[in-house]
């Protein structure tokens, strides 16, 4: 195992602890305890791309740094609570306007990030319905037919928000509710998918390339839902020269080139 693979094995570990640790830990003794280690809250959508830049990082400073990922509205709650958090990307305007209208975020350091693209998947063992234009109404509930379609719970998972606009869009919404699988976060609808637990999923672009028992079934136009906008953000209590020199790298010319090569796409 390589320096980088154990790095991210140790990481692992690392997210599902620190997720425990900052739900019990008062707000004064979690940000005292991790000041000397910037702290990134990751949306679930970007998080592997996010963790091996942090990763590479890591080795270039020989420093230490603590990630944790989730949908953005949950990792939006963990900031409103006082999570110990120096730097928050989410993967919607909606939660980064919530936290910076009440002085969660520093106007100074939030900045539009990338972009990615929604599509319907289905697990490589299904075989889809030739002949069949999914984003034709009549045709998207055929292909679901009695099963489910899972998405991001929209309440609080972007891309759930980003699959109800588009579903509102083609006209279906309200026809397939009781046929909807609503998941905590992107990772779940894949997962779903995978173990053919529903026919269909709507999910990022980017999540594809995270497994090999998924196939794309089609590609939602742009233009059926508001722009998928990430947004990088330092919290307000975050500022110090450690965590803004990382902050700085995560949206260099070099970081946003390594997330287009992962499937991110560029801002205009």
């Amino acid at each position: 195992m390589t320096t980088i693979q154990k790095l991210i094995t140790l990481r692992l570990f690392t997210i599902i602890f620190f997720v425990s640790y900052i739900e019990f830990l008062p707000e004064k003794y979690a940000i005292a305890s991790t000041k000397e280690r910037p702290v990134v809250l990751a949306a679930s959508s970007i998080a592997n791309s996010i963790d091996e830049l942090l990763t590479i990082y890591e080795e270039k400073h020989n420093t230490s740094i603590l990630m944790s990922s989730a949908s953005s509205g949950t990792l939006a709650q963990q900031v409103l609570k006082g999570a110990p958090a120096h730097i928050f990307i989410s993967a919607s305007t909606k939660w980064t306007e919530q936290l910076l209208s009440n002085g969660y975020l520093n106007k100074k350091f939030s900045v539009p990030y990338v972009s990615n693209q929604l599509l319907v998947i289905t697990s490589k063992a299904n075989v889809p319905i030739n002949n069949i234009n999914i984003l034709d109404p009549k045709h998207f509930l055929t292909a679901i037919g009695n099963g489910k379609l899972a998405i991001g719970n929209p309440a609080h998972v972007p891309a759930g928000q980003y699959a109800k606009e588009s579903l509102i869009s083609l006209g279906v919404w309200d026809k397939i509710q009781s046929q909807l699988a609503l998941q905590s976060n992107v990772r779940a609808v894949i997962a779903m998918v995978e173990r053919e637990e529903v026919p269909l999923g709507i999910v990022y672009y980017t999540d594809t390339k995270l497994s090999k028992d998924v196939s794309i079934y089609a590609t939602i136009s742009d233009a059926r839902h508001s722009e998928i906008l990430y947004v990088i953000s330092m919290t307000s209590y975050g500022v110090n020269k450690k965590s803004v020199d990382l902050f700085n790298y995560l949206i260099s010319d070099t970081s946003l080139k390594y997330l287009q090569e992962s499937g991110f796409k560029k801002l205009n």
